[in-house]
């Protein structure tokens, strides 16, 4: 380290003399905290645009909230991507006179009756299917966030959030698989087959 603000540093240094200045740094930055306050136990090196490196220590000088990371909550339901919501069928009822009326509208789902009925009888309710898809998007960027709530599903199904959603990604795997193997051995039809007369030779041409 320069003895003086004017001098220059030298950016000649290997990755391995970075880090051991970086740790001196960081037991003097230490020592001069513990005369303050409780001493820190976390910290991280970053990097900045310029080239040049920083030790960050965390000193818990201010807690924060979810609230304060993440910004302003607003009430309903948190919006992803159309492919990964479920959609169930949902179940028509018409009264005492619609015996020959469809009994389930599918027209926005993409699961079938039976995964349907296994969400809701893993959830209860759609409302409830709603909350899980909600807090499940909420934290999907993150592995251990994801964890959590997976953890706390299964808590509150006793265990079915796991069973039900391993078993709906096997049913998706299985007809993406089907709808693959059938793009494979799909034959084009005769009509669809372009050729091109002015290529063809005749017999003539061929004759020696």
């Amino acid at each position: 380290m320069p003895a003086t603000k004017f001098e220059a540093v030298p950016d000649e240094l290997t990755p391995e003399e970075i880090l051991t200045k970086s740790q001196i740094a960081a037991r003097q930055a230490r020592a001069k905290l513990l005369l303050k306050r409780g001493g820190p136990s976390m910290g991280f090196l970053k990097q900045r645009k310029d080239g040049t490196t920083n030790l960050n220590i965390l000193v818990g000088a201010m807690a924060l909230s979810l609230a304060r990371g993440s910004g302003q909550f607003y009430w309903g339901r948190v919006q992803g991507r159309p492919q990964e919501c479920r959609k169930p069928v949902k179940p028509l009822y018409y009264g005492a006179f619609g015996s020959y009326a469809p009994s389930y509208d599918s027209a926005f789902a993409n699961l079938s009756k039976e995964e349907s009925d296994l969400v809701y009888q893993t959830y209860g309710s759609d409302t409830a299917v709603q909350y899980a898809e909600s807090v499940q998007d909420f934290v999907k960027d993150s592995e251990y966030a994801t964890h959590l709530v997976d953890s706390l599903l299964d808590l509150l199904t006793g265990g079915d959030h796991s069973k039900t959603k391993k078993s709906l990604e096997d049913n998706k795997n299985l007809r993406e698989e089907e709808a693959a193997v059938k793009a494979m051995l799909e034959v084009k039809s005769i009509d669809a087959v372009k050729v091109n007369v002015d290529d063809l030779k005749s017999l003539q041409v061929l004759i020696i």
